[in-house]
């Protein structure tokens, strides 16, 4: 029975990173998830599919990854979202935390966005509460920001409303022409009620009729002469995207899992170090098994299956190795918060996220996290 239930869990770990994946977390499930006018989904909803439509009211966070995921409804609380396109054109009552390739904001959120994208587009009748965070390679925004902008990419245009300063970091690689002069582009009907500070190449084209109120104020990138490699806003991109993606994961799994995760982080505080020596293991055998068992004819479906297994493990290992870190976090700093392993996860995955991106050290102190996260999965299921 517990064999068989380790190849259930392993079995919806590989669902789960599955790029189309389609698996609902509620009651419901299929390529096409949806929730209908009329239809009200009472705490969080957790969803992963290929198209996911919310046409009703959710009473709580949305948790969504999918091909394409359309939000006309209404959600009380947070939706955090990783697709290839999100439209959201309904209410949102909490933040909007998305990564995507093509986001469209045409409702309202009532807080704030925090977005990657390659392009990211607010309509005219959209509005946004608080700040917008955003990083995209063109970024379109003609809605109301409630206070401040700011954003990294190529390509800018502003034709709305925003209630306090705008801070924008655009294309600083000389030799990236992709856009030409478009940098950032500040339309007639554009009303900035503060500072706009930019750093571009170009000069930004402010149209006759737009309003700053505050100083404008444009500053000279660093030049990048390393060819054509992305600037700073398209790796924070990235960044943002693995991260948002990451949280999905580790949210499902807290949602699936969670007594099996407390036993698992158990593993970090055993003494001896043999947390980490069996991670290590692990980490060099099992590649070296995969080849052996590829020389053979009948060992190479076993070796993809071995592989498969394996990478599941290496990205789970550091979802564990951030709750932990959480943990530890909360029980310093918020005691009321310390049992929740949903704010453990959420503050232990950007917190190891940053302290990984730091140069060399950060490189460093991720294969040891990655380590002694697979040490503490095989101990746990060596044990069970």
């Amino acid at each position: 029975m517990a064999k068989t239930r380790k190849a259930i869990i392993l079995l919806l770990f590989v669902v789960l990173l599955l790029p189309a994946a389609a698996l609902a977390f509620t009651t419901k499930a299929g390529n096409s998830i949806n929730v209908g006018k009329g239809e009200t989904i009472d705490g969080n909803f957790f969803a992963a599919g290929q198209n996911i439509q919310i046409e009703g009211k959710v009473n709580g966070d949305v948790f969504c990854a999918g091909q394409s995921v359309n939000i006309n409804g209404e959600v009380a609380g947070d939706v955090i979202c990783a697709a290839s396109s999100i439209n959201v054109n309904g209410k949102v009552g909490g933040n909007l935390r998305a990564a995507a390739s093509s986001i469209i904001l045409n409702g309202s959120v009532s807080r704030n966005l925090m977005a990657a994208a390659a392009s990211i587009s607010t309509g005219a009748s959209s509005s946004i509460g608080w700040e917008a965070l955003t990083a995209a390679a063109t970024g379109d925004f003609r809605g109301r920001i409630g206070r401040d902008l700011v954003g990294a990419g190529a390509a800018y245009t502003l034709g709305g409303t925003i209630g306090r300063n705008v801070r924008l970091w655009l294309d600083g690689n000389k030799n990236n022409d992709k856009y030409g002069d478009q940098g950032l582009k500040i339309e007639n009907d554009a009303r900035i009620n503060g500072m706009l500070t930019y750093t571009s190449k170009n000069d930004a084209q402010i149209a006759s009729g737009a309003k700053i109120t505050g100083e404008t104020k444009r500053l000279e990138p660093k030049v990048r002469q390393t060819g054509n490699r992305d600037g700073g806003g398209i790796r924070f991109l990235g960044t943002l995207y693995s991260i948002i993606a990451t949280l999905i994961i580790g949210l499902v799994l807290v949602k699936l899992w969670a007594e099996e995760i407390k036993k698992i982080i158990t593993f970090f505080t055993i003494k001896g170090g043999s947390t980490f020596g069996w991670g290590l293991i692990i980490l060099i055998i099992t590649p070296i098994i995969g080849l052996l068992l590829l020389i053979t004819i009948i060992g190479a479906p076993l070796t993809i299956l071995l592989m498969m297994v394996w990478a599941i493990a290496l990205t789970l290992s550091k979802i564990f190795v951030g709750i932990f870190v959480g943990q530890k976090l909360l029980e310093r700093f918020w005691q009321a918060k310390k049992e929740s392993l949903y704010a453990a996860l959420t503050i232990g995955v950007v917190v190891t996220y940053i302290v990984f991106a730091i140069p060399v050290l950060g490189w460093l102190l991720s294969a040891l996290a990655l380590i002694w996260g697979l040490g503490a999965i095989y101990l746990y299921f060596r044990k069970t």
